[in-house]
Formats: C-alpha cells, sequence, structure tokens
C-alpha cells in the first residue's frame, strides 16, 4: 500500500510537470504562428496609432490557478 502512495505522489509530480511544459509548448506555438498575424495588423494601423501591435498571451494552470507564461507581442 505504501509503494502504491508513492507511486501516486510520482505521477501527480510527473503530470504537473507535464502540463508546465505543455503549456509553455502551447504558449510558444501560439506566438510562433499569432505573431506574423498581430504583426501584419500592427503596421496594417493608420500613423496616427503607430505599427505597434499589443497582444497578450498568457498561459493558466488551471490546476492551482497561477499564470505559466506571459508574452506582449
Amino acid at each position: 500500500k505504501n509503494q502504491k502512495k508513492i507511486l501516486f505522489f510520482f505521477f501527480l509530480r510527473i503530470t504537473r510537470a507535464t502540463t508546465i511544459l505543455l503549456s509553455l509548448s502551447l504558449a510558444a506555438a501560439l506566438l510562433v504562428l499569432l505573431l506574423p498575424l498581430s504583426l501584419a495588423a500592427g503596421s496594417a494601423t493608420s500613423p496616427a496609432t503607430g505599427p505597434y501591435p499589443h497582444t497578450v498571451f498568457a498561459v493558466i494552470d488551471m490546476s492551482n490557478n497561477r499564470t505559466v507564461a506571459v508574452a506582449v507581442v
């Protein structure tokens, strides 16, 4: 029974780390995919607003409601 507890504990630790890694890789993939679009949208804006798009990407770990990664483009 004690061995099952230890295995379950390691499983929880591995899944938590995997969730964070997947969240970070998802954020990186979103940046790569959406960066050209946001840059194109920014360059198409009028000179009054400037060609500076401000797109905020955030990845939130829903298991404990904390922000894993934030990027402002």
